[in-house]
């Protein structure tokens, strides 16, 4: 309720005309005061009047006063303030005109609302209007002055007044006009310095706030992009924590799509022989099918793939509609902007990463730098997955070389040569063993130790044996075997780790002793090769030398029979020497 009075009260406001809102509030003001007053003074008028006739004549002069008021209110709501000040101001000259006619001349009290009339004017009209209003009012007492000098009885009951009372209210008119000039200079330069402040501190304002607004645009815009680079590298750290290529480039698509909100995320990567970009993983809308397509596209072919991969720097299609080598069959339906970055370690393009957006500019150049340093450090990632791989795979090379090495060189150490298998031990000391036991096969071609126990029954009851094989290896290839057995019990951890070891050691000890017997024999090999050399070079004839020849590898060889023989083309024949034993 409270409210609506406040309302119903309040002045109205001209946002775009300051003096306006001005002359509207001060005669909003003027009015209410005037209602206020008539409302006040209207009961006791009515109540208190002799006569029927005094009743009414003051019922219609509150309502000669009220309702003018209530339709000054009405045309100032409804934006004529000037127009309302104007009636408002006639409505009181005629007021006081009237009361100087009725009622005692220009000598009344009620002369000085002339004064107030003039007042009022330099307050509610502008220079031009207060200067027409204050000569009318002027010449409005001058008319009824002579009036009241032409006619002796005009007013009523009134004392006739002479040329002082014209000219003492005349003098008082104009010092107030000339007063109230100053007044109005001084508060209309005053409101017009204020209303320049004013305008100079809204520009100010208005300034403010649109810093105020670029500020916060700048500060969305840099929580934006430190929210990307974060992104960005939590992507690039958790990509490279895969353990793998293969786990490394589909934890990034499905990171990328996810985390940045992406309609699909695809990584090429280029082929051995520079050739061809090849889609390896994907993410999002119709990833599978990509997939399965296996899309091979050519590098520096046609689409942004052959584009990137060729020269190395990102490419933004902000609408792909409109853009010159964006290929739609080699990208997913709905496909409205996209950048694809290159993957490039050091100066070297291995692949390009693709993010596609289903809206037109969701990419910009910002968005595109801090993409590039998430694409550079995934290229790091999988150049070392890749050079991991291929020493992963030399490493399972050299140990396969390694492994054939260490066979062929023991197979070729045994081959043709009587050697004792192995050796056993029984208490009474070390003896040659020729039999190969169950568990020695099975550790040797298990690669593993191989333990089995048993239960033997005596005349003083039963007993458990055990019984161990355990393979001696090098380089992951069994040479030998290590077999024990116990017939008090089963064989301790203790023991089994003591036997591992000591078969670790051997293993090397036995390499040791078969490169030094490979050594030997080559030493002795080139001993007799030097020997049976010096020996032909002792002469110079043809048969001499063959026969030296003959007889030298036939000792050296220990054999029984050998020829030599020089091959003639023509006779089909030639010259031989033999030895024999």
């Amino acid at each position: 309720m409270l409210n609506r009075i406040r309302e119903l009260l309040a002045p109205p406001v001209f946002e775009d005309d300051g003096e306006k809102t001005r002359v509207a509030r001060l005669l909003n003001g003027l009015l209410w005061s005037l209602l206020a007053l008539s409302a006040i003074a209207a009961p006791p008028m009515i109540i208190f009047s002799d006569t029927a006739s005094g009743r009414i004549i003051s019922m219609a002069t509150v309502a000669a006063v009220i309702l003018p008021m209530l339709g000054l209110l009405w045309l100032t709501r409804r934006g004529r303030p000037r127009l309302a000040s104007t009636l408002f101001l006639t409505i009181m000259l005629a007021i006081f005109a009237a009361n100087t006619v009725f009622y005692g001349g220009i000598r009344n009290t009620m002369t000085a609302g002339y004064l107030l009339v003039i007042v009022m004017a330099s307050l509610l009209l502008d220079r031009r209007g207060s200067l027409a209003f204050g000569v009318v009012t002027l010449l409005t007492v001058l008319g009824l002055f002579l009036v009241e000098r032409t006619y002796a009885d005009f007013p009523p009951l009134a004392p006739q007044a002479n040329i002082g009372d014209l000219v003492i209210f005349l003098a008082i008119s104009a010092l107030m006009a000339v007063l109230m000039g100053f007044a109005l200079n001084d508060l209309t330069e005053a409101l017009r310095r204020a209303r320049r402040g004013e305008e100079e501190l809204a520009a100010s304002n208005r300034d403010l706030r649109a810093n105020r607004d670029a500020l916060r645009a700048t500060m969305r815009d840099l929580e934006r992009r430190n929210e990307q680079v974060r992104l960005a590298s939590e992507v690039a750290r958790d990509a490279a924590a895969a353990q793998d290529l293969e786990q490394i480039l589909e934890r990034t698509v499905n990171l990328m799509q996810t985390r940045f909100n992406l309609y699909h995320v695809g990584i090429f990567l280029v082929d051995e022989k520079g050739e061809h970009a090849v889609l390896r993983a994907a993410a999002g809308y119709e990833a599978e099918e990509f997939l399965e397509r296996g899309l091979r596209l050519a590098v520096g072919g046609q689409g942004t793939v052959g584009q990137v991969t060729s020269t190395g720097r990102p490419y933004l299609a902000q609408d792909v509609s409109d853009d010159p080598i964006y290929v739609e069959r080699l990208s997913p339906a709905k496909v409205r902007s996209e950048v694809m970055l290159p993957l490039r370690v050091a100066d070297k393009v291995i692949g390009a990463v693709g993010c596609q957006s289903q809206h037109v500019n969701a990419f910009d150049e910002d968005d595109v730098a801090v993409l590039q340093i998430m694409a550079d450090q995934l290229a790091v990632a999988i150049e070392n997955a890749r050079l991991l791989d291929e020493m992963e795979g030399t490493v399972r090379e050299l140990e396969l070389a390694s492994g054939r090495y260490t066979r062929e060189s023991w197979r070729t150490a045994d081959r043709g040569r009587e050697r004792t298998p192995g050796y056993r031990y029984r208490r009474l000391g070390v003896e040659p063993a020729q039999e190969y036991p169950l568990e020695a096969r099975e550790a040797w071609r298990q690669g593993r130790p191989v333990l089995t126990t048993r239960s033997e029954g005596d005349g003083n009851g039963h007993r458990e044996a055990s019984t161990a094989a355990i393979p001696i290896k090098l380089r992951e290839e069994v040479i030998g075997v290590f077999r024990l057995s116990s017939e008090d019990g089963a064989i301790s951890p203790d023991a089994l780790s003591l036997v591992e070891e000591a078969a670790n050691r051997l293993s090397l000890a036995l390499e040791n002793a078969r490169l030094l017997e490979e050594t030997q024999r080559r030493a002795a090999r080139d001993r007799v090769v030097t020997q049976v050399s010096s020996r032909m070079r002792e002469t110079l004839d043809l048969e001499s030398v063959l026969r030296t020849a003959a007889s030298e590898m036939r000792q050296a060889l220990d054999l029984d029979d050998l020829v030599i023989r020089l091959a003639d083309t023509e006779t089909d024949g030639g010259i031989a020497a033999g030895e024999r034993k």
